[in-house]
């Protein structure tokens, strides 16, 4: 088990106290402090996907309220950035839209397997699931040790 700091996990505490400041503005709809709060909260916490996912997105909201696109370039950049980052530390996609209609129609059935225990019960498991994070496991090894 690695050693963490006390320091180091004071900043952790207080870049998660700025985001959630940062939250509290995006709800009222001012992005532009919500962005002075996460940009502070990634200093001290860079590898937090989630502070860089919010980011990407406040950064997007701004640069779609902006009207010429010499303005909106800085901020879309920013954003693709800020999204690759958190992709890159682990963050998941978003899932495709109407995606739990095809889950729950069943006319997603490549990767399911069907089990039928002893009392008569059938169980569908999604297999592709498995395989899939069989592959993260591989991939962020480091994380599951």
């Amino acid at each position: 088990m690695a050693y963490i700091c006390e320091p180091c996990l004071k900043k952790e505490y207080i870049g998660s106290l700025l985001h959630k400041n940062a939250v509290s503005y995006m709800i009222k709809g001012d992005f532009k402090t919500a962005i002075k709060y996460l940009e502070k909260s990634v200093g001290l916490h860079p590898k937090n996907s989630h502070n860089h996912k919010v980011l990407a997105h406040c950064y997007g909201k701004i640069c779609n309220s902006l009207e010429s696109p010499k303005e909106r370039k800085p901020y879309y950049f920013r954003a693709i950035e800020h999204e690759k980052i958190a992709e890159n530390l682990g963050s998941a996609p978003p899932t495709p839209e109407d995606y739990w209609k095809t889950a729950v129609q069943g006319n997603n059935t490549e990767g399911m397997k069907t089990i039928e225990k002893t009392d008569g019960v059938k169980i569908s498991e999604d297999r592709s699931y498995t395989r899939r994070l069989k592959e993260l496991e591989v991939k962020y090894h480091d994380y599951f040790e």
